[in-house]
């Protein structure tokens, strides 16, 4: 694999009809679903992959041109040191093209989402990624972003056909990472109780923030279900504003078993940006003064990716059970700072 340069996306919800109801999102390097952060090639920054150099040179472009990054997710990609001729049925070399100057910087820490097979019929810019834009992700093996498990289970693919008679190739296979948030410019938001008039701005925000889960569930997530000017009267409701805006949103519960985070939000659009690890650490501060010494949420079974985030930042599978028809995970974390 060689390093082919950076770009900041508008992550995408799966498209209707993809017929992949695993798909939560689309992480594919084609602009085509989830788009790039501006028609980048007018200004003739990019590298001989037309893509960018190293996060800085995009965020200077971004600076420079009054171009938003917020809300936006930064990826670093690598592609097969051989592209996949179709017509030929065989591998073959390519080149970054000579015109354009190409040093990339390596990325500082990143983690490896998945394999996009993307076309490249002109020999220039990124095209269409037929996994996303044609549904081939419903016929050969992707993940919830859209992307395939291996670069072996790609190049199988190819060579067996699957792509053909989807875009004029020929077909590069490319390493898709996200870029972790110390490289990424993050939000501050400020979180503050819920009032009765932030309910449909609320709702709003769940339903989106969820909506992406209805497919792999096979009905609306409890989340969705609830009448939130009821949740905001009744239970410690709070919100993340950034710039004014609603952002995310958490609901807290002191129960028999301690204290729960109930549900935690972020608007997709800014996924990615630190607001939902801020509202996790409201959570820990209000239950610390509170006298918790653990804090504990449920996510459901099917919201893998879910289970393995919060194992990341410490929270331990601790039950499953069948609660109000969802099959839910139950994880606890450990709270530090209390003596």
């Amino acid at each position: 694999m060689r390093p082919i340069g950076y770009m900041y996306k508008r992550i995408a919800g799966a498209p209707a009809g993809l017929g992949a109801p695993h798909v939560v999102d689309v992480y594919s390097l084609s602009s085509h679903v989830s788009e790039n952060f501006a028609d980048y090639t007018n200004y003739w920054r990019h590298n001989g992959y037309w893509l960018f150099d190293s996060p800085a040179t995009v965020r200077a472009l971004a600076k420079e041109q009054s171009l938003s990054l917020d809300g936006l997710r930064l990826f670093y990609y690598e592609a097969h040191d051989l592209q996949y001729d179709d017509a030929l049925g065989e591998w073959v070399s390519f080149e970054p093209e000579a015109s354009f100057t190409t040093n990339i910087e390596p990325p500082t820490a990143c983690t490896l989402e998945g394999f996009d097979v993307t076309t490249f019929s002109a020999g220039t810019a990124p095209e269409c990624s037929p996994l996303s834009c044609n549904g081939l992700a419903g016929q050969v093996p992707t993940n919830s972003h859209c992307l395939m498990p291996s670069m072996e289970a790609a190049v199988q693919a190819l060579e067996a056909g699957r792509f053909k008679n989807t875009e004029p190739g020929p077909y590069r296979i490319i390493g898709v990472y996200s870029v972790h948030a110390a490289s990424v410019t993050t939000m501050v938001p400020s979180i503050r109780r819920a009032l009765p008039s932030d309910a449909p701005g609320f709702a709003e925000c769940v339903r989106a923030a969820y909506a992406p889960w209805v497919p792999r569930i096979g009905r609306e997530p409890w989340p969705m279900l609830q009448d939130y000017r009821m949740v905001i009267a009744t239970q410690d409701a709070f919100v993340a504003e950034c710039d004014g805006q609603l952002s995310g949103v958490l609901v807290l519960s002191e129960t028999g078993d301690g204290f729960l985070i109930d549900n935690v939000a972020v608007l997709p659009t800014l996924k990615g940006q630190g607001i939902g690890g801020a509202l996790l650490t409201h959570a820990e501060e209000e239950a610390k003064a509170r006298g918790y010494r653990s804090i504990y949420l449920y996510t459901n079974e099917a919201m893998v990716e879910n289970i393995a985030l919060y194992a990341r930042i410490g929270y331990v599978e601790y039950e499953r059970r069948q609660e109000q028809g969802f099959r839910r995970v139950f994880m606890r974390k450990q709270l530090e700072g209390l003596s």
